[in-house]
């Protein structure tokens, strides 16, 4: 009996929990483009607590709009927050509510979901590590009923 549960258990493969230190991988200086606009994604490395980063995004000779962010450490985990910005820092946001997520999938080995928590504006982010030098990150949106897909892809800044 304890074979066959102790067999049982061993396919039961629960996924690790979230630790803002396992999310490292995505500190660095990336840049890419996305529909004719050069990106541009700067994060620290986990430490006190946190992670910050930006993202920029530049379109003829201009940047179009900014985000800053943080993960930080929550009694429930990581929690990512956004904020963005036009020029002139003109806030989409109110300044106190950030846009906040929380982690729905994680894999050490260099991928974290983190997930809307806006039911009205589903939203799904990935950061993946796809090589050394390389990330993607992925925006799924549910617009009209239907999740559309967008990928931003990055390689590390010289």
């Amino acid at each position: 009996m304890w074979l066959r549960i102790g067999l049982f258990g061993a396919f039961l493969s629960v996924a690790p929990a979230a630790d803002l230190q396992n999310m490292g991988f995505i500190a660095g200086h990336w840049r890419g483009e996305a529909g004719g606009a050069q990106i541009e994604e700067t994060w620290t490395a986990p430490e006190q607590g946190s992670m910050t980063g930006m993202y920029r995004e530049m379109k003829g000779g201009k940047t179009t709009f900014y985000e800053f962010f943080t993960i930080e450490g929550s009694a429930e985990g990581p929690v990512l927050l956004i904020n963005h910005f036009e020029p002139g820092l003109k806030g989409w946001e109110d300044k106190s509510k950030p846009a906040a997520f929380h982690i729905k999938n994680f894999l050490p080995e260099g991928e974290v979901v983190f997930e809307s928590n806006d039911p009205a504006n589903p939203l799904l982010m990935t950061w993946s590590r796809t090589s050394k030098n390389t990330m993607d990150v992925l925006l799924e949106r549910k617009r009209d009923g239907q999740w559309v897909k967008q990928v931003y892809k990055y390689t590390r800044a010289k």
